[in-house]
């Protein structure tokens, strides 16, 4: 039983001991300090063992409290224990799904890289055709314009011409 004992030059021993625990390390220290004291003065002054079996009765009460004590902490402990073990479960699961949605956004940005790519090919070709198409429109209107020119010269020069027809069909009277 002094094994157990805390000497008041290694007070400090219970505070090495988890918060949760100190103050039921503490009561036993104290009850087993009182009952050693009882002991010493019992074979001091040479009581009967039925007053030393009442003196005991303190620490005995100070021990199932720490024992009871002890056992709720353990159950407590177990608790946070299969918490713990819930929380990691899930923050694996949660872990997972993080990665999972990394490679779903590096996809889609890869995805929105390519299709950005392709809008800028896109709209430089539509302004490559809509260059194109004002120059083909500029030739045609130069075109009718000579047409047209070429066609008064005749008709001055022949007389009355009919219109050019566009579709293909020659000139004729």
């Amino acid at each position: 039983m002094s094994s157990v004992l805390v000497a008041d030059g290694n007070r400090d021993f219970v505070s090495y001991i988890p918060p949760i625990n100190r103050s039921v390390v503490q009561e036993l220290d104290r009850s087993l300090r009182d009952t050693l004291k009882v002991f010493s003065q019992n074979r001091n002054a040479e009581q009967n063992p039925a007053e030393v079996a009442r003196d005991i009765t303190g620490s005995v009460d100070a021990v199932e409290r720490a024992a009871s004590l002890i056992g709720s902490m353990g159950s407590r402990i177990r608790d946070l224990e299969t918490r713990v073990e819930e929380a990691e479960a899930q923050r694996l699961i949660l872990s997972a799904e993080r990665d999972k949605s990394v490679a779903q956004a590096a996809a889609a940005s890869e995805k929105l890289a390519a299709e950005t790519e392709r809008r800028s090919l896109a709209e430089a070709r539509a302004k490559e055709h809509e260059s194109y198409s004002k120059g083909l429109e500029s030739d045609l209107s130069a075109a009718r314009a000579d047409i047209e020119r070429l066609t008064a010269v005749i008709a001055q020069a022949f007389g009355s011409i009919e219109p050019m027809n566009f579709n293909g069909v020659g000139f004729g009277t």
